[in-house]
């Protein structure tokens, strides 16, 4: 398999890789006769270098561009196999590369956990709840203080709803690719369904809740058209 699978926690997975042989000569040797066709070297017109002359000046250049190539495509074969629904790009440390013989690295890569969205819906329900209390509150407050009179203001009211909410919109929104990347479970589209469902109870709080609700269905625009039941 050429990598283990470790778990730094929910929502991060690092993936080690060690390769005991490695010899990239082929791929270096392609890069280096394509490399000479462009190559513009002095005393020598464009594209006739000698090729020893090419891999002796871009040798060290390509084969690094050899070696990410390699490194990268083998971090995307093993998401591929593992099935992580990776959020971002990896992050790579402890690169030991011995040239032409071996080659090991660990490639970090946050996940979205099944679990996220129930958060995010869990913590949207507190947020409207509290809102929904201090509603109460200022109505009554209002009946019984007559001599004020106060304009009700969503955005000076709740002003710190509406930054947590906006907040927790840009964590779904951030992780619209990766649910999107392949078709999501039921569990997932009704967790997605309650969130939508929401958007019209918090809609016009303040302007960030307003951009962010409105980036959020635009993000989703492929899961709305591969659901449209929803």
């Amino acid at each position: 398999m050429g990598y283990q699978v470790q778990a730094v926690n929910g929502c991060t997975k690092r993936l080690v890789f060690n390769f005991e042989t490695l010899d990239l000569t082929t791929e270096i040797k392609a890069a280096v006769v394509k490399k000479q066709k462009s190559a513009n070297l002095k005393g020598f017109r464009k594209g006739k270098a000698p090729l020893a002359m090419v891999e002796k000046i871009y040798g060290p250049q390509l084969e690094g561009e050899a070696l990410n190539s390699f490194v990268q495509n083998k971090v995307y074969e093993a998401i591929t196999s593992e099935k992580l629904r990776v959020v971002g790009y990896p992050t790579f440390e402890n690169m030991k590369y011995d040239a032409g013989k071996s080659v090991s690295f660990e490639a970090v890569v946050e996940i979205f956990p099944e679990n996220s969205l129930k958060y995010f819906l869990s913590h949207l329900l507190k947020q409207i709840s509290i809102i929904n209390e201090k509603k109460e509150r200022y109505s009554k407050q209002q009946h019984t203080n007559s001599s004020e009179n106060q304009k009700f203001s969503n955005y000076q009211y709740f002003f710190n709803e509406s930054i947590t909410i906006e907040s927790i919109l840009f964590c779904i929104y951030s992780v619209a690719d990766s649910i999107q990347r392949e078709n999501a479970s039921n569990q997932l589209n009704n967790l997605l369904l309650e969130i939508f469902k929401l958007l019209s109870k918090i809609y016009q709080l303040h302007s960030l809740v307003n951009i962010s609700a409105l980036k959020l269905v635009g993000a989703y625009r492929d899961w709305f058209q591969r659901n449209p039941k929803f």
